[in-house]
Formats: structure tokens, C-alpha cells, sequence
């Protein structure tokens, strides 16, 4: 058996593409997954993805209590097997802005200077071959004619191959070098730390109890791919994050870095619906000539997305100094209900404040790794963001109402027309908005000493450890982050760990 080089702590995004590029430049690697080993099936149909959240491949977390948001806990769906979220996201591929590329740069210098990273933008969208829609409903083809140049509308392209969910585990899976990558199903308990330096990890034993007696090793480091709310949690396990969280855990500290689990920042989604008579209803289950379509040509409405179409458009708002970037998902559905209810006809106008000012954090309440994490995203603790949310629902209403679905007898059903002033659409924002599924920033990278990781993504204070997933991103990207954090993980594993790490 060969030894491990590289341990890579999760299999999503990030780390499917972390566990291949190491591979690839010759690197053996243990890749570890918490989740089962075999996904559901219905989690290649497109269409199906919401009735994977609460099923076996999503931790179930939720979030604390939001004051800003009438006191709801919201769900916050995480993937939960070989490809992580990328087995029941919405699989939406957006690359990088240009803003986000000279954002990315500002915090990480160098090596993230966007003609560098522009390089990996192209390298990983080579290996996932994001497909164009293979079926828009009516709805969306509709609000794709919009003529507005206040508005850039587009259909999204999707991490699908024939009109099927393509994971980041099929994308490590077809390399050539996957034999080097070791797979485990197994739940990280802590970093191993000898001598300041990073040397394995403790894993779970439930009948160990929580300080779990099982351990692992590599000969160059570990690679924590967790993603945003687990990464930070390893971290706090083993000893280093906020100095008074882990003593009220029972935790020793190792280094007392408030940063880790700070910084949260998530996209909040608005959804403005319309009922449409003048359409098809889009309803599960669907009936066998669409089955078979999908089955035969990877057409038809199974290959949906739901959220098919979108679009940026700019919004003013007093609370910002400039103009504020709203982003729209348009869904065949009633976004609040589907697919629990197809009964009627509905569409959906999707609003999102693309740079949120409202931060919060992840922490910990147990040393047991079984435990669920924190989560206060803090949404609307700016008020800003409720402003540019209100702009945004105004702004979508206008656009609704030049479509031929809506005009034609349609009404609007959230946040309905007698909410028409500001304080009953923000009425409407607390009580409905929701996740879109977007968290980051909880080990941000940066230059100063204080950040939690460094611009090449090892964790400060440790030799052997690199953080390399959404939770190093110091801001969240305008649009759908999963390419930017593909393209991450792929700018890491063609560099710095042959490097930088010691045999």
C-alpha cells in the first residue's frame, strides 16, 4: 500500500478537485467523507433536487434563531456524500466576475492576481464542461426577451453532462490518476498536531466517546475541504479558534485566533411569485413520456433546473454609497412551495443582494464532532441589506409585469400587491426570504497575520496544514460561488503543496 502524501478532509467541491490535481502531479491521497457512499439516485434528475434536502446527503443543519428575520431558524442544506453540495445544489456554473477576480486579488496579493487565477478559471472548466439548458420552461424563455438595459439576462449554464447532476466526485472519477486517491468513509474529529506541525487526524469513534482513539497520518499534511461550517468546527476541535468558546467546550487551546468561524456571509433570497394561468403547471412526479425523454435524449423537463434563468441588474438605495447589484433566479415554480404543491401554475422572480453587508459566524457548542455546528449567519443585521432586498422586490415586479405569463391573468401571491409600501415589503423580506445556499468566509484568507489563512491557504501558526474550500473566500462572490471555489481548489493543488510541504 502506498503512503498517504495528502489527507483531504471532504469531498465536495473543493475537495474532489483538491484530492485530483494533487493526484494528478503524482501525489497519493486519502480523501475523506463523512457521508454515505453511494448517492440517491434521484439526485441525477435536475429537476427532483429539492426532495434531497433532509434526506441522507444533507447534514440538516440549521441556523440559530435570526432576530432580523422573525425568528426563524432556517434550513441550511449541506451535501452529504462523494461530491458534497454538488449532489443537491442547483448546479448553476458561474465563473468569477471581474469584480470578484480584483477582489480576490486585493485580499490575496500575488498569487491571486486575476491574469493568474483567469488561468485556473479555464482549467476547471475544461474538466466539469458546463452544459447549456436543455429545456427552459415558458416563464423563462419569456423573461429572456426582456429588453431592458438596465437588466442582463441570461440562461444559466449548468454542471450537467446530457441533461444529468454531474458531481465534483465524477469530475475527480474520470482522471486518470483517481487510483492514487484513497476514498474513506469517515468523520473528522481533529487535527493531529505535533510540534506545531500538522501530522494526521483523530477521527470519530462514537463508541470511543467524543475524544475519538482512531488516527490517521500523512507525510506532507492535511487539507481541510470541509467547507464553511465544518472547516472551522475541525479547527475549534483541535484547539484553535476563539480562546473563550473552546474553553466553555472543555477544549485546550492551542492558538486563541478569534477569526476562525467569523466573517459568515450568505446570499439571502427574496422570492417574488406569480401564479400563471396561461401556463403549464411544472409538477412532480412527472409523467412517463417526460421520464422517457429524459432517459433517452437527456431533454425535457426533468432536465430543469429550476432556478433556469437569471439575470444582474443595479438598484439605489440610500443606505448605499453606490449603486447595489441585485441578481434574479427565475423558476418555473412557486419557490416556497415546490414540489410539495404543483397544483397551479406559477413562476417565480427570485431577488438576491449579490454583496450583502450583513456578517455572522460559526462556532461550536460540544468538542463532539457528532454535534452540529452554530450558524448565525446574521442576515439583515445591515440594515442595507433589507433596503436593497425592498429595491430589489420593486424592480422584479416591474420586470413581471412586462411578461406575457403574468400580464395574461396572472397575480402576484408573495409578496402580494397589498403589500405595495416599503414597510410591507420588508414585512414580507423577514418573514419569507431564505438561504440561497451561498455561506462563506469563515477561515478567510488575507495577508495580515491575524487572518486565519495565508494568501497560499495554509493555516497560520501550524506547519502541514492548508484550508482550501468557501470558507477561505473573504468575500462572498456576486454570483453562485460554486465555479470560483472549483477554480480555487484547482489553483491550489497546481502549486504550492509540492512546495511547501515537507516529505
Amino acid at each position: 500500500m502506498n503512503p498517504t502524501d495528502f489527507i483531504v478532509v471532504g469531498a465536495g467541491s473543493a475537495g474532489c478537485v483538491v484530492a485530483r490535481g494533487l493526484a494528478e502531479r503524482g501525489f497519493h491521497v486519502r480523501l475523506l467523507e463523512a457521508g454515505p457512499p453511494a448517492a440517491n439516485p434521484a439526485s441525477d434528475r435536475p429537476a427532483y433536487y429539492p426532495r434531497l434536502f433532509g434526506s441522507a446527503l444533507d447534514w440538516g443543519f440549521h441556523s440559530q434563531r435570526q432576530v432580523a428575520l422573525a425568528g426563524r431558524r432556517l434550513p441550511q442544506p449541506r451535501g452529504r456524500g462523494p461530491g458534497g453540495s454538488t449532489l443537491l445544489n442547483a448546479m448553476i456554473w458561474m465563473p468569477p466576475t471581474a469584480a470578484d477576480r480584483e477582489a480576490l486579488a486585493t485580499a490575496g496579493g500575488a498569487a491571486w492576481q486575476p491574469a493568474v487565477f483567469d488561468q485556473a478559471v479555464q482549467a476547471i472548466e475544461a474538466w466539469v464542461r458546463p452544459e447549456n439548458p436543455r429545456w427552459l420552461g415558458e416563464g423563462s424563455r419569456q423573461f429572456l426577451t426582456l429588453a431592458d438595459t438596465a437588466l442582463e439576462a441570461f440562461p444559466h449554464r449548468r454542471m450537467n453532462q446530457l441533461g444529468r447532476r454531474r458531481t465534483a466526485a465524477d469530475v475527480l472519477a474520470e482522471s486518470p490518476a483517481a487510483s492514487r486517491v484513497c476514498r474513506q468513509v469517515a468523520l473528522v474529529d481533529r487535527l493531529e498536531i505535533q510540534a506545531q506541525r500538522v501530522v494526521g487526524v483523530r477521527l470519530h469513534d462514537a463508541a470511543a466517546g467524543t475524544q475519538g482513539t482512531k488516527w490517521l497520518t500523512a507525510k506532507r499534511g492535511v487539507i481541510l475541504a470541509a467547507g464553511t461550517f465544518q472547516s472551522p468546527a475541525i479547527l475549534m476541535r483541535s484547539g484553535i479558534g476563539p480562546a473563550a468558546e473552546l474553553r466553555r467546550c472543555g477544549i485546550e487551546v492551542r492558538r486563541d485566533v478569534a477569526a476562525v468561524g467569523a466573517g459568515l456571509t450568505d446570499h439571502l433570497v427574496m422570492p417574488v411569485v406569480y401564479s400563471t394561468p396561461a401556463l403549464v403547471p411544472f409538477r412532480l412526479p412527472r409523467a412517463l413520456r417526460d421520464v422517457a425523454r429524459w432517459q433517452t435524449m437527456g431533454s425535457g423537463p426533468l432536465t430543469s433546473n429550476l432556478a433556469e434563468v437569471g439575470g444582474f441588474a443595479s438598484v439605489t438605495v440610500a443606505s448605499r454609497d453606490t449603486p447595489a447589484t441585485v441578481q434574479f433566479h427565475v423558476t418555473p415554480t412557486d419557490y416556497l412551495r415546490y414540489p410539495a404543491d404543483g397544483s397551479t401554475a406559477a413562476m417565480t422572480l427570485a431577488v438576491t443582494d449579490s454583496q450583502p453587508r450583513s456578517r455572522g459566524r460559526v462556532g461550536i457548542d460540544s468538542s463532539d464532532a457528532a454535534a452540529p455546528p452554530r450558524i448565525d449567519p446574521g442576515y439583515l443585521t445591515d440594515d442595507s441589506d433589507l433596503d436593497v432586498l425592498v429595491a430589489g422586490v420593486r424592480l422584479a415586479r416591474s420586470l413581471a409585469a412586462r411578461l406575457p405569463a403574468v400580464s395574461g391573468g396572472g397575480q402576484e401571491t408573495l409578496p402580494g400587491r397589498r403589500r405595495d409600501e416599503d414597510q410591507g415589503i420588508a414585512k414580507a423580506v423577514r418573514r419569507f426570504a431564505q438561504t440561497l445556499y451561498h455561506p462563506v468566509g469563515t477561515c478567510a484568507l488575507g495577508q495580515a497575520t491575524q487572518s486565519v489563512v495565508d494568501p497560499e491557504l495554509r493555516l497560520r501558526g501550524v506547519e502541514g496544514c492548508w484550508v482550501v474550500d468557501a470558507s477561505v473566500l473573504p468575500m462572498l462572490p456576486i454570483a453562485n460561488p460554486n465555479a470560483t471555489v472549483m477554480a480555487l481548489a484547482y489553483h491550489f493543488s497546481r502549486g504550492w503543496p509540492l512546495e511547501n510541504a515537507s516529505s
